[in-house]
């Protein structure tokens, strides 16, 4: 094994599902599985390698949609902590920050997010290198429709300050964290 920490994984939950009609998005199913179980089935065999996944929704979408009781039966045996936000954050970032501030969390952290299932493997040998302080995913965008991306600003040495939720929308949408 590594000398490298295992790391923790951080899903994100808190959106408002906008474009679902406002339906709590990592519950929708494709294909028999929610999309929170198809964003987490890549991390499977790396289990060994992973601490905690740490899961972060509001307080209103677990009481909405049982979501602590629903994370425990659809990952039991998966080392798992809930993340509960009070209230509705302003974007990814700050969703983030807050759970960051709730919960004691060392080493190296990927974020996912919570529909969108990606081979993981590059990032997890990334992550086994102890001088990688960050490794972003990138692939080709050429014919891709980018109005539909996020896109992180990161403007501290190691900190993310802000993300624009989508390119289309205007400075208003960009969020502070």
């Amino acid at each position: 094994m590594s000398a490298v920490p295992n790391l923790s994984l951080i899903f994100p939950m808190a959106g408002r599902g906008a474009r679902f009609g406002y339906r709590f998005k990592p519950f929708l199913e494709v294909q028999g599985r929610s999309f929170i179980e198809a964003a987490f089935q890549p991390f499977r065999p790396w289990l060994p390698r992973i601490d905690r996944t740490f899961f972060v929704f509001t307080a209103e979408q677990d009481k909405a949609h049982g979501v602590r009781a629903r994370l425990d039966t659809m990952f039991a045996g998966v080392p798992h902590e809930a993340a509960v936000l009070a209230a509705p954050t302003d974007g990814p970032a700050q969703t983030l920050r807050q759970c960051l501030d709730m919960k004691v969390i060392a080493g190296p952290v990927l974020v996912c997010d919570c529909d969108h299932a990606v081979d993981v493997d590059g990032l997890m040998a990334a992550a086994e290198k102890p001088e990688n302080a960050c490794a972003i995913p990138t692939w080709d965008l050429e014919d891709e429709a980018l109005s539909a991306w996020s896109v992180a600003a990161i403007q501290a040495k190691d900190r993310i300050t802000a993300v624009a939720e989508k390119s289309c929308r205007r400075k208003a949408a960009i969020s502070a964290a």
